[in-house]
């Protein structure tokens, strides 16, 4: 399977594990368990992770692929920032703080990650310049 085939299909994985978080969590905070909705929380933080990297990613790609459509850089890393403020509402709200602040860290680390990407575009772009 190619690199772009696999960045495509991994949002995919990332939503349907977070669908299946979302049902799992909203079980365990109707019964009260909530050792269970804080190992969800780690799962939470996983697929929301596979999320902003692969969404960040793809829609910098997207823009490469049209670039008659000139529109910041930074309109695309806002993207994921979508699911990210619907999961810190439920985080917060349904989970315990300690939760919230994994959740946070994995967040910031996404950026990260999204940020040392286009990075590293942007110097092979400036490479082949040259």
């Amino acid at each position: 399977m190619k690199k772009k085939e696999i960045l495509q299909i991994l949002p995919l994985y990332g939503f349907v594990l977070l669908g299946l978080v979302f049902l799992f969590g909203l079980i365990a905070f109707l019964y009260n368990l909530y050792e269970v909705m804080g190992i969800l929380a780690v799962f939470c933080f996983i697929s929301s992770s596979i999320l902003f990297i692969t969404t960040g990613i793809l829609s910098y790609k997207w823009r490469e692929d049209k670039e008659e459509f000139e529109v910041p850089k930074w309109f695309y890393l806002l993207i994921p920032l979508i699911p990210d403020v619907i999961l810190a509402i439920i985080i917060v709200n349904f989970l315990e703080t300690l939760y919230f602040i994994i959740f946070l860290i994995g967040t910031v680390i996404s950026y990260l990650l999204i940020f040392l990407y286009l990075k590293k575009k942007r110097k092979e772009e400036f490479k082949s310049t040259k």
